[in-house]
């Protein structure tokens, strides 16, 4: 802490934030102009509905929407937009774009997004399996917070970890230039 109770933020730092944020604004444009990409919609809807066939429940789809069978009927939901973890897979991006590090190494730091995607597809598997299971009473709490939180602590994590690596990587290599923003400038 500097002088009067005001923190001194190093430039390394303002440099991320800067670039983080001029990397997140693909995401400040979707949400502007409300696109929906279909695409990453219909795949996600369909390894959810695959993974929910693979694990025994006898579940409908229509469209977009799927149908599972609950205590004293059915409870149906739209695989959306939000669905589809664009909002975690762009994070992830920007992160890892924002980070000071060769640009190669940047890149295969992208090759994790799989990753992401992959974990909100068992997110959204999830969400229609435990309805399936254990009904309705807990959905919006789980739903809403667990999972939204979750996917963002996820993110977080494995961007984290990357990072970690490649701090490790730059030490083993012994080579300056793939250090990341570590020193005083």
């Amino acid at each position: 802490m500097a002088k009067h109770g005001i923190v001194r933020i190093d430039r390394a730092t303002v440099r991320f934030i800067a670039r983080l944020l001029v990397f997140s604004l693909p995401t400040l444009l979707i949400i502007a102009t409300g696109y929906e990409f279909a695409p990453l919609m219909n795949v996600t809807h369909f390894l959810a509905f695959t993974l929910l066939q693979a694990t025994g429940v006898p579940v409908v789809s229509s469209g977009s929407l799927i149908t599972v069978p609950v205590e004293g009927g059915t409870w149906a939901a739209y695989v959306s937009w939000d669905s589809s973890g664009w909002k975690s897979l762009l994070l992830f991006f920007a992160l890892i774009m924002a980070t000071e590090a060769p640009l190669r190494r940047r890149l295969e730091g992208l090759a994790l997004l799989p990753i992401i995607y992959g974990a909100n597809v068992v997110r959204v598997w999830f969400m229609f399996f435990y309805v399936h299971i254990f009904g309705l009473g807990y959905y919006e709490i789980i739903h809403g917070t667990l999972w939204s939180w979750g996917m963002i602590v996820f993110t977080l994590a494995l961007w984290l970890s990357w990072r970690h690596w490649m701090e490790k990587y730059a030490k083993a290599s012994n080579n300056m230039g793939y250090a990341l923003a570590k020193r005083r400038v």
